[in-house]
């Protein structure tokens, strides 16, 4: 976990797929699909900030798109 001088929380893939209870490869589909927005900082070093995985999974739990 991470924060920026703003605040934010940021957390990688892995703590993301842990968080919701899926495989780091389904964060990765859903951050490539545009539907969880994230930093990246070179091919491997992906960030997401808590609150856009709090909306995510606020939509997920009212019927949005599956993980």
């Amino acid at each position: 976990m991470a924060d920026d001088n703003t605040g934010t929380t940021y957390i990688d893939v892995a703590d993301a797929a842990q968080v919701l209870n899926v495989s780091r490869a389904a964060i990765r589909r859903q951050i490539a699909s545009g539907r969880l927005p994230c930093l990246r900082f070179g091919p491997r070093l992906w960030r997401i900030s808590r609150a856009d995985l709090e909306e995510f999974a606020e939509q997920l739990r009212t019927g949005g798109d599956e993980a």
